[in-house]
C-alpha cells in the first residue's frame, strides 16, 4: 500500500508547504496593512504613488519574513539558499535590472518601428514620479521572485524535478498577473513563456554557482 501511493507524498508535501507559506504571507501582510487601513485610504487621495509604494514594500517584507520562517524552521536550511548569497546578490541584481530594462526598451522600440504604438507629444511625466514608480516596481518584483522563482520553485524541485518546478512556477507566475489580461489569451501565453524563460535562467544560474 505504501509503495502504491508513495507518489502522493511529494505532492502532499508541496501542497501543505504552499498552504503554510501563503498563510504566513497573508498574516504578515495583514499586520502591515489592517492597522493603518483608514490612514492609507485618506493618504491615497493626495499621495497615491507613495501609498502604492507602501503596499509594495509591505508585501515584500511580509514575503521575506514568511520565506525566512519556512526555510529556517520547516526546511531547516540557510536563508541565503533562496537566492540571497552575498557574493552574487549585487551582481545578479544589477544584471537583472539591466537585462529587464533592455528587454522592455527593445520591446517598445520594435512595436514603435512596426507602427503598432505611437508616442503622445502631449504626454509628460516628472522625474519624481518615475523614481517612485521605479522603487515600487523593485519591491514588487522582489515579492514575485521570492514567491515564484525562489521558495515555490525550490520546494517543487526538491520533491520532483526541475522540469516540473519550471512549468508549475510559470503557471503560478501567469496566475499572479491574471488581472491584467482582461480575458485575452495572448498576454497570458506571453507571461507564461516569460515565466518559463525566467525559470530556465534561474536554473542556469543556480547550476553555475
Amino acid at each position: 500500500m505504501k509503495q502504491k501511493f508513495g507518489w502522493l507524498l511529494p505532492i502532499w508535501t508541496i501542497i501543505w508547504k504552499f498552504l503554510l507559506f501563503f498563510l504566513l504571507w497573508g498574516m504578515l501582510s495583514a499586520l502591515f496593512i489592517i492597522p493603518f487601513i483608514d490612514q492609507l485610504k485618506q493618504f491615497e487621495k493626495v499621495y497615491p504613488l507613495q501609498v502604492q509604494l507602501y503596499f509594495d514594500v509591505a508585501g515584500a517584507l511580509a514575503m521575506l519574513v514568511a520565506a525566512w520562517i519556512m526555510v529556517r524552521f520547516i526546511d531547516r536550511r540557510p536563508f541565503i539558499t533562496l537566492g540571497f548569497a552575498p557574493d552574487h546578490m549585487v551582481h545578479d541584481s544589477l544584471l537583472g535590472v539591466g537585462i529587464g530594462a533592455a528587454w522592455l526598451g527593445l520591446s517598445v522600440l520594435v512595436l514603435w518601428m512596426m507602427k503598432w504604438v505611437s508616442l503622445r507629444p502631449s504626454f509628460t511625466i516628472s522625474w519624481s514620479t518615475l523614481v517612485w514608480v521605479a522603487v515600487a516596481l523593485v519591491f514588487n518584483t522582489l515579492t514575485q521572485e521570492v514567491l515564484v522563482r525562489s521558495y515555490i520553485y525550490q520546494t517543487i524541485q526538491s520533491q520532483t524535478n526541475f522540469i516540473w518546478a519550471i512549468v508549475i512556477s510559470s503557471v503560478l507566475f501567469m496566475a499572479l498577473h491574471a488581472g491584467a489580461f482582461e480575458g485575452a489569451w495572448l498576454p497570458a501565453v506571453n507571461v507564461f513563456l516569460a515565466g518559463m524563460l525566467f525559470g530556465v535562467a534561474y536554473l542556469f544560474l543556480s547550476i553555475q554557482k
